[in-house]
């Protein structure tokens, strides 16, 4: 467990992410979950806001 993360921390740069879509890259990876989380809020403020 801290090897992988020592490996990921050490090289973020090349740090890869491994999806059912293939290998994509971390900032790509973070990317697309910010997208999907700020998609989530504005889904459920706006059903509370409603």
């Amino acid at each position: 467990h801290q090897k992988s993360n020592n490996k990921a921390a050490n090289n973020p740069k090349n740090f890869v992410v491994e999806t059912e879509n293939g290998p994509i890259e971390l900032a790509t990876a973070l990317r697309y979950e910010r997208m999907r989380a700020n998609t989530n809020l504005i889904r459920t403020k706006g059903r509370i806001s409603r």
